[in-house]
C-alpha cells in the first residue's frame, strides 16, 4: 500500500487522480504538472487499501504490492527476510522533556539543557535523534537544534537543582528516556525525582501544566505546527508570540517563502534563549521496498512528507 496523499491534493502534484476501481485508487502522471521537466518511468500508480495488516504483507511477498511502510517492528516474521530493502525513516511521533517554565527559572533550564547527552538517553530503544520540532516535513527549517547529542557541559553545579519529571507509566518508551535523564542529572549532583503516573492523571496535569519537568509525545502532521508544542509547554513570551502571529499571516496569504523561512529562523534561535524544552527523539516508521522497484536514491533525512519526492526516478525491473 503506498500512502502518497501529499502529492496529489487538488491535482497540483506530480500525479492526478484518475479512477477508482473497487479498493483499488489509481494515479497517473500530472502532464499540467509546473515542472516540465518531470517526466517520470513511472506513469501510472496503484494504491490498493487493505482491511489489515496481514493483508498488506500477504500482497507485498506476492510481488502485487513493491513498498508499503509500517510502525510495527515485527514486518520481517510475515514477509520474510529476503526481496525487499528495509529503511529507517523519521515518523510523525515526537518526544520532548517539557520544562515548566513557570515553575522552572532560565538558569536551570539552561543547565538542564546542556547537561544532557541525547544519544545516551535514546540509543538501543529504536527512535532517531531529533533535534528540533520542525527537522520534519518542512522546507522551511534552518537546521537549529535545542539540545545536545552528547553531553557538554560537565562542570556546572547542578546541586541546587531538585526537581521532579513526571511520565505516563503505561507508556515504556518515555518511562526509560525519563530513567535516564533521571540518572544523568543525578550523576551531577542534581535531585531528581521520578513519578510515573496513571495516564488519566498524567494527561490532567499536563493539560493543568501542574509539573516541574514531563516527557511528552505529540504525533505531528505531514507538515508540523510548532505553535502545539509551545502551548503544552506553556511558553509565554511577547517575543515569541509576535513571531508566531507573523507566520499565521504569512501562512493564511499563502505567499512570502523567504519571508517565512526567515521569521521561522527568528524563532528558531528565540526558542533556543528561551530554553523551554529538549527536544528528544522521534519513533521510526519502517519502509520496505521490494526489490522489483529501483528507487535509485538515498533515504537519508527522508519522512513522509518527502519519501516520493524524486519518484520520477524511480522504475520497476
Amino acid at each position: 500500500m503506498i500512502k502518497i496523499d501529499i502529492l496529489f491534493q487538488y491535482n497540483l502534484g506530480k500525479y492526478w487522480f484518475k479512477e477508482m476501481k473497487n479498493t483499488t485508487t489509481i494515479y497517473v502522471v500530472n502532464e499540467k504538472y509546473y515542472n516540465h521537466d518531470f517526466k517520470p518511468i513511472i506513469n501510472e500508480i496503484y494504491v490498493t487499501t487493505y482491511n489489515s495488516m496481514g493483508e498488506i504483507y500477504n500482497a507485498f511477498k506476492a510481488g502485487n504490492v513493491d513498498i508499503i511502510t509500517t510502525n510495527l517492528n515485527n514486518a520481517a516474521e510475515y514477509i520474510g527476510t529476503e526481496g525487499y530493502e528495509r529503511v529507517d525513516i523519521k515518523g510523525r511521533d515526537f518526544h520532548f522533556l517539557s520544562m515548566n517554565n513557570k515553575k522552572i527559572g532560565l538558569e536551570d533550564r539552561k543547565k538542564i539543557t546542556e547537561g544532557l547527552g541525547i544519544n545516551q538517553i535514546i540509543t538501543g530503544l529504536g527512535v532517531l535523534y531529533s533535534g528540533y520540532p520542525l527537522d520534519y516535513g518542512t522546507s522551511q527549517y534552518n537546521g537549529t537544534v535545542l539540545n545536545n547529542q552528547e553531553e557538554v557541559d560537565k562542570e556546572k553545579d547542578f546541586k541546587n537543582i531538585n526537581r521532579t519529571i513526571i511520565v505516563n507509566e503505561s507508556n515504556s518508551l518515555q518511562v526509560q528516556m525519563a530513567e535516564r535523564i533521571v540518572e544523568q542529572l543525578n550523576k551531577k549532583g542534581a535531585k531528581i525525582k521520578l513519578t510515573k503516573l496513571k495516564s488519566d492523571k498524567y494527561y490532567k496535569q499536563i493539560e493543568n501544566k501542574e509539573y516541574d519537568m514531563a516527557i511528552i509525545g505529540i504525533r505531528q502532521s505531514y507538515i508540523p505546527d510548532i505553535s502545539k508544542i509551545l502551548d503544552v509547554t506553556g511558553v509565554e513570551d511577547a517575543g515569541v508570540t509576535e513571531i508566531l502571529n507573523k507566520l499565521q499571516k504569512l501562512w493564511i496569504d499563502e505567499k512570502g517563502s523567504i519571508e517565512k523561512k526567515e521569521i521561522l529562523k527568528q524563532l528558531e534561535q528565540k526558542l533556543k534563549e528561551l530554553y523551554s524544552f529538549i527536544p528528544l527523539a522521534r519513533e521510526t516508521k519502517k519502509v520496505y521496498i521490494s526489490s522489483s522497484l529501483i528507487v535509485g536514491q538515498n533515504f537519508e533525512g527522508i519522512t513522509n512528507f518527502n519519501l516520493f519526492t524524486n519518484i520520477g526516478k524511480w522504475y520497476r525491473k
